[in-house]
């Protein structure tokens, strides 16, 4: 069993500024091709030729002139510092050139600089982990990412370690692996600023996991959908995380009402840190959240029922007040012609006047707003297409008790058909007898309840055409 949670600190190292090796070819040659020429290029004065590192190296009738690693006891450097070189009338190097030399001499007096990389052990502790036999590996942005790249060798102990040559000052970020693929990787990312010298890190628990105690337990999921497009309380929706192997259908939660749903383990779980998603089952395919994973923590001292989680969203579509929040959402799918018309609610929450809803996104089908209450209610409302488009059906109701999201609906609660939309004109009359009115008006569901005035043939017929969409 493993008893596994308490985290550790990742470890991390504070950045140091290098200052870069001298290069001979590019800074130290310069000097001399440039104040050394009259004596020392094309002449050799005293035997000594400063064309070039190899013939700088090879010193002159006296002997070596330098002396690697040591300026002081170094004798080109002791006559240009002391300024007899270059001699006569000519200029003295400035103090930075004669410390640059004393610099390149002291790091070796190397013609190509030596690599500043230093080499960094990372190891890692599996005491807590079923190894698996796909190997540990370790992929980080120092080596691309590859999570099948780099296999850490056992090195006693439960601990794994591997070696990289990194360059002092980098930043990185990196993971370790129980196996070779993502999803096999631990949950925590670990970060690094390569320090100066060849170091070797200490090792750390596979994803910071210490053995506290604990027992296996049943844990609960909550899942609210009002952040999903459309879905129903047909919709089947599974759990798919590190506890279960990424894999099945068997963690399918069940609808409790609305757009909340459950679902309590099939299995105990033992303690550890684990990650998952929720994922859509339907015809096309497995339609995962599109969110980082999810964390989970179960430390084994108790059954757990988790918060609320809302689908690929990692808050509720409505802003938390200290009052009664209530999130309502129209399909405008079944409308038939719509065209983008905003749509609106009134209800006893707004003394029957219609306020605008929030289109979800461009072209989006979902509108929705949030009102709140001060203490728990019982509310009618609808919903209206345009302003004045009120919803033929009887008014709808909820009572409100809690922060809820109500389950979306059909506007008129009509889907969209699968017949064909056709479209006819039609023509309406009403008869007047005796002629006797001066105005007639109609309104209808067709218009939105909206009252349009009607034409009169002198004769008491009057009629009224427009443009119906079909069937209907």
């Amino acid at each position: 069993m493993l008893h596994l949670i308490k985290k550790l600190p990742s470890i991390l190292f504070a950045s140091f500024i290098l200052l870069g090796q001298v290069d001979y070819n590019t800074e130290i040659q310069p000097i001399f091709s440039n104040n050394c020429g009259n004596c020392h290029l094309g002449n050799s004065s005293g035997g000594l030729n400063l064309s070039n590192y190899e013939n700088v190296m090879a010193g002159g009738d006296s002997g070596a002139v330098i002396e690697p690693g040591d300026h002081a006891n170094s004798y080109l450097w002791q006559r240009v510092d002391d300024g007899s070189m270059p001699p006569g009338n000519n200029p003295d190097l400035s103090a930075e050139q004669i410390n640059l030399i004393a610099q390149w001499i002291d790091e070796g007096a190397l013609e190509t600089p030596a690599s500043n990389d230093v080499v960094i052990t990372f190891q890692v502790d599996m005491t807590y982990q079923d190894v698996s036999e796909l190997g540990v590996h370790i992929a980080g942005s120092f080596q691309g990412w590859d999570p099948s790249a780099n296999e850490c060798t056992l090195i006693g102990d439960n601990i794994y370690a591997t070696t990289f040559t990194l360059t002092p000052g980098d930043n990185h970020q990196y993971k370790f692996i129980n196996g070779n693929a993502w999803g096999m990787d631990e949950s925590v990312q670990r970060d690094i600023t390569v320090p100066e010298v060849d170091t070797i890190l200490e090792p750390v628990y596979f994803d910071d996991y210490v053995d506290v105690g604990g027992d296996s337990v049943f844990v609960t999921f909550n899942l609210n959908t009002s952040t999903a497009p459309g879905y129903t309380d047909t919709t089947v929706i599974v759990i798919r995380g590190s506890f279960n192997d990424w894999a099945g259908n068997d963690w399918q939660l069940g609808n409790t009402g609305g757009d909340y749903w459950s679902l309590t383990s099939p299995t105990q779980v033992e303690p550890g840190n684990y990650e998952y998603k929720y994922v859509l089952l339907d015809e096309f395919g497995d339609h995962w959240e599109s969110l980082d994973n999810r964390s989970l923590l179960v430390d084994g001292l108790s059954d757990l029922n988790l918060p609320l989680d809302y689908y690929d969203a990692t808050e509720a579509p409505f802003t938390a007040t200290d009052s009664l929040d209530v999130w309502f959402r129209i399909s405008t799918a079944g409308i038939l012609g719509y065209s983008g018309d905003p749509m609106h609610i009134a209800g006893t929450m707004n003394n029957w006047i219609g306020e605008p809803l929030t289109q979800e996104g461009e072209d989006s089908e979902f509108w929705s707003g949030q009102y709140s209450f001060e203490s728990a209610a019982f509310v009618s409302y609808k919903f209206q297409h345009g302003l004045d488009g009120w919803e033929s059906i009887s008014d709808r109701s909820a009572t409100v008790s809690g922060d809820t999201t109500l389950a979306w609906v059909y506007f008129n609660n009509e889907p969209p058909s699968e017949e064909e939309t056709i479209s006819a004109e039609v023509t309406l009359t009403c008869v007047v007898e005796n002629n006797v009115y001066d105005d007639v008006r109609i309104k209808a569901q067709f218009n939105s309840w909206t009252m349009e005035p009607m034409t009169n043939d002198g004769e008491g017929n009057w009629s009224f055409t427009t443009e119906l969409l079909g069937p209907a």
